[in-house]
Formats: C-alpha cells, structure tokens, sequence
C-alpha cells in the first residue's frame, strides 16, 4: 500500500506539471470601450437652402447693379437738366422697389433661421446666420439713405457669409 501511494505521488509529479506546460496561455487583451457615437444628423436639405439663398442673393445683387447703375444716370441727369415730374417719380419708386427687395431677401435668411434652430448639429451656423442678417439689414438701411455702392457691398458681405456657412455644414 505504501508503494501505491508513493507510485501515486510519484505520478502526479511527473504528469501535473507536464500539464501545464502543454497549456497555452492566451495574453489578456485590454479592450477600449468603443466611442459613443452620436446619430448621424442629415443636413442635406439645409444645405440645399443655403445654397438657395446664395443663388437668390446673386441674382439680385446682379440686377441691383443694373438698376442702380440706371438711378445714378438718370439722377445725374436730373441734375444737369430738368426732369419731368413722371420721371422723378418712377425713380423715386425704383429706388423704393430696391429697398423692398432688400427687405425681402431677409425673409429667406428668416427661414434658414428657424431651419437651423431645430437642427442641434448646425448651432454654430445658426449663431453665424446672424451675421448674415446684419448684413442684410444694413443694405436696407443703406439703400434708403441712397449709399448705394455701399449697400452692395454689405449685400456681397452676406453672400460672402453664406458660403462659409454652406461649407461648415458637413
């Protein structure tokens, strides 16, 4: 009996650590959480307003040169000659058209505005639309005052803006 034990023991020895010897240890591998990740917001449609409101701003600044190119000759004239009164008064009328359009283009930014205020990703556009309507305004009041170079400059200003704004939105 004493020489089973001994054989037992004997065995386990030998056999226990060739064992653990054939056993592969797996390394432990430290995983990363994976980044919470965010909805994905789609900004297509308010990048397609945007880029609307650049199309309307364009035209008009292209039909406002025009016009005013035609306000200042025929003021120049009036100057130089006497103009009927008809023709006083469509000019008059002319001048006020252009500050009604400028008012008007600050409808479409209006619009943009409220788009982007629901839309949590574009806040930091929405915070740069006002610049575009400053702008805006200030060609309105500009026009009014018959500075009218200046006036298309502050609407080149808003256009200018809107473009940045198209290209932050991702």
């Amino acid at each position: 009996m004493k020489r089973t034990i001994l054989l037992t023991i004997a065995m386990l020895c030998l056999f226990v650590p060739s064992g653990y010897a054939q056993k592969k240890r797996t390394p432990t591998r430290r995983t990363t959480p994976a980044p919470k990740t965010q909805p994905v917001v789609d900004t297509k449609q308010e990048a397609m307003m945007v880029a609307d409101q650049i199309k309307i701003l364009s035209r008009f600044v292209y039909t406002y040169g025009k016009v005013i190119n035609g306000i200042e000759v025929s003021e120049d004239q009036a100057k130089r000659t006497r103009l009927s009164p008809e023709l006083i008064e469509k000019n008059r009328q002319i001048k006020s058209g252009v500050v009604n359009g400028i008012a008007g283009l600050k409808g479409g930014i209006d619009k943009l505005d409220e788009a982007f205020k629901k839309n949590p990703k574009l806040q930091i556009q929405y915070i740069n639309l006002t610049g575009v309507s400053e702008a805006i305004l200030r060609a309105r009041d500009l026009a009014a005052n018959n500075q009218f170079d200046e006036a298309g400059r502050s609407l080149l200003t808003s256009i200018e803006r809107l473009t940045s704004i198209l290209l932050d939105i991702k």
